[in-house]
């Protein structure tokens, strides 16, 4: 009886483990980081506490804006993800609502212990990702937008607390257009489920091949912005290297492949391989800055070699 307890507990706490998009959440946290760590320069000592707590507050909040997702997106999901958490029965509404509170309720509070600024920011992001799973979701191209953008600010978050935030932009503007693509791949996916539901997404109204066109037209326009850095001076030959061989060829060869007729197999491959461009895309912008971590200088320089 004890065991068959146990084995219970342990399902049900990995059941919303999963509601939390762990990976997800794990990424917001990682990107406070490397946001940090894109800004910084040689004279800063990384704020170790408040780094901690901005990338706490990162994964808290990520994870409120997951589960609420999951809460308000039920309907869509029976059809779409019928595996879920939510929708599979293996976790109640009533649960789930009392998850994302305390997630949201935490990650205020660790906002909070960085800076009021810190938490203004973060009411900030909640109430965008309230409006998102309420409202914008259901809208052609709004609502990936705003989750583009969003991806994008956590960086941002991280570089507020280096001595040159600027240059967390640039590593920001990168990650949001990799995850518009992606937003917009993933929603040429959902397209059977959200129209069943009323929702008038993109695919809903474009189409799954016109969604992820127009998907391929932005990772193009991010392949255009790519070599920029280098050639305006401010990362090294090291960025360009790596960045042309992990980030544009990759980028490049899925711009064919999505511009193919719409196939959801090699869809959610596009979807994985973009999440991995976008990391070997963040680990240029280090080794091209000359970013210091951990006591490691990336490089020896930021001046063009």
């Amino acid at each position: 009886m004890t065991a068959i307890i146990i084995i219970f507990i342990s399902v049900s706490i990995a059941s919303y483990f999963t509601l939390l998009r762990p990976l997800n959440a794990f990424i917001a946290f990682g990107s406070v980081y490397l946001g940090y760590f894109t800004a910084m320069s040689r004279s800063d000592s990384p704020p170790r506490m408040l780094l901690l707590l901005a990338g706490l507050s990162a994964f808290f909040i990520a994870g409120f804006g997951n589960v609420l997702n999951d809460l308000l997106d039920l309907p869509a999901d029976r059809l779409n993800r019928p595996d879920r958490p939510l929708p599979s029965g293996r976790v109640e509404s009533r649960g789930a609502f009392f998850l994302s509170t305390l997630l949201l309720l935490l990650g205020f509070l660790c906002a909070r212990l960085v800076s009021p600024g810190y938490l203004f920011m973060a009411f900030g992001v909640a109430a965008l990702l309230w409006l998102y799973n309420g409202f914008l979701k259901r809208v052609a191209l709004v609502g990936n937008l705003l989750v583009a953008g969003l991806t994008g600010f956590t960086l941002l978050y991280g570089g507020l607390l280096a001595t040159s935030w600027g240059l967390s932009l640039i590593p920001a503007l990168f990650a949001s257009l990799l995850n518009l693509a992606r937003e917009l791949v993933k929603t040429a996916l959902d397209r059977s489920g959200d129209e069943a539901v009323g929702y008038r997404t993109f695919a809903v109204r474009f189409g799954e091949r016109g969604c992820t066109g127009f998907a391929a037209g932005v990772l193009l326009l991010f392949c255009g912005l790519v070599p920029l850095p280098y050639l305006f001076g401010i990362y090294n030959m090291k960025y360009m290297l790596l960045a042309g061989g992990g980030v544009l060829l990759p980028s490049l060869l899925l711009v064919v492949q999505l511009f193919k007729p719409f196939d959801a197999k090699r869809a959610r491959t596009i979807t994985v391989l973009l999440k991995g461009v976008m990391i070997l895309g963040l680990l240029s912008v280090l080794i091209g800055k000359g970013a210091v971590v951990c006591g490691h200088a990336f490089s020896e320089s930021a001046v063009p070699l």
